[in-house]
């Protein structure tokens, strides 16, 4: 898991750019109240990986096992979106085990199927 650091300033910055009036409307939204959610767990995350290496260890951890569950889900449904997206995400996991084969020829097979609304539209 890749650990940038997430500030608040951006939605600040957002909020503060428009009158008050549409800021108390949109920060009251339902996806805002999400983001931030989202946003503040990241920012936890962050701060027990520089905290603790047993933290960064655990969580690096699940983030693989997330991608592996990801993969399998999306095979099981048929999700060619996610299935693509795990794949992506998967490139890293095979440079890492020595699998290099499996690295190149997966980088070469997500840039291909990336590529194919443009090159097979009729698919």
């Amino acid at each position: 898991m890749i650990c940038r650091k997430w500030t608040s300033s951006t939605h600040d910055s957002v909020l503060g750019d428009v009158s008050s009036q549409v800021a108390e409307r949109v920060s009251g939204t339902p996806a805002l109240q999400t983001l931030q959610q989202l946003l503040q767990s990241h920012m936890l995350k962050c701060q027990l990986a520089d905290q603790s290496r047993t933290a960064k260890l655990w969580l690096q951890f699940m983030y693989k096992v997330e991608t592996v569950r990801m993969f399998i889900r999306a095979e099981r449904t048929s999700n060619w979106n996610l299935h693509v997206i795990a794949t992506t995400r998967m490139l890293n996991l095979f440079a890492a085990t020595g699998h290099l084969n499996y690295a190149k020829c997966a980088r070469l097979y997500v840039q291909m199927m990336t590529e194919l609304p443009s090159s097979h539209p009729w698919l």
